[in-house]
């Protein structure tokens, strides 16, 4: 029974990688769901055995088992009840673990608007690993509040080529970053297309094409998507495709 509980614990576990590796998903507990059947049977078998050989001292370690396993859920409860409480937990248990910089950098950015209380938790992340895509997005958010606009521009070009497939929120804020710069037709060009090039100039070797399955104006918020384009128009003087892409029936 040991040899089955064990093996069943690998081959779920290893599964569970290889789609992690492949997928690009998070760690978390909830995957191990499957697996720790595994070591649910080895220990089952095991208070089996004691109890044969022993009643009193199997039953008594099977009470000191569930007490000791309600303490850890009950006081595990404790760290979900906010999502600073998680952000917290996760960098003291796994300060290698880059969810919980990006998790509390983004409470900061996102909830508080504070981005003080957000820099530090994004250069630690970063000191970990600089190129992770989610947190390279909040550092693009950072920068644009302290409008160091090309710092901004190189954080969400390395967060849109660290990931297989661009998603539409870092296309938008690339989009956001040059019309920061003053550059309103590459801005537009970003907008208007489902695909442009970012050049050289920015990659630091040659032209990448970044490219989606559809354009921004089908993926990103109406209202914020004409916003953007009627400000893009106005600025480059065309006042009349500005009124006409401004959503009038905002307040």
């Amino acid at each position: 029974p040991v040899g089955i509980a064990a093996y069943l614990f690998l081959v779920m576990s290893l599964t569970i990688y290889i789609v992690l590796f492949e997928g690009g998903d998070i760690f978390a507990e909830r995957w191990m769901y499957g697996p720790s059947i595994g070591v649910a049977l080895i220990v089952a078998y095991g208070l089996v055995v004691i109890t044969r050989y022993k009643k009193a001292v199997g039953i008594l370690a099977l009470f000191l088992l569930i007490l000791s396993y309600g303490f850890v859920t009950v006081n595990r409860n404790h760290v979900w009840l906010t999502t600073k409480s998680i952000a917290e937990s996760m960098v003291r248990d796994a300060p290698n673990s880059m969810q919980g910089y990006v998790l509390l950098s983004e409470y900061f950015i996102r909830e508080k608007k504070d981005f003080a209380k957000a820099r530090p938790y994004i250069e630690k992340g970063m000191r970990i690993h600089k190129d992770h895509p989610p947190l390279l997005e909040l550092y693009n958010t950072l920068l644009l509040q302290e409008s160091r606009f090309s710092e901004a521009e190189d954080a969400i070009v390395r967060a849109m080529l660290g990931r297989k497939l661009t998603p539409p929120a870092y296309v938008f804020l690339y989009a956001v970053t040059l019309t920061k710069q003053g550059r309103y037709q590459e801005s537009l060009e970003v907008l208007m297309q489902k695909q442009f090039l970012i050049p050289s100039s920015v990659k630091g070797k040659k032209d990448v094409r970044i490219t989606m399955d559809r354009s921004l104006s089908e993926l990103i918020s109406r209202q914020t998507y004409r916003f953007l384009v009627s400000v893009n128009y106005f600025k480059m003087g065309k006042e009349t495709q500005a009124y006409d892409y401004f959503d009038w029936s905002s307040n």
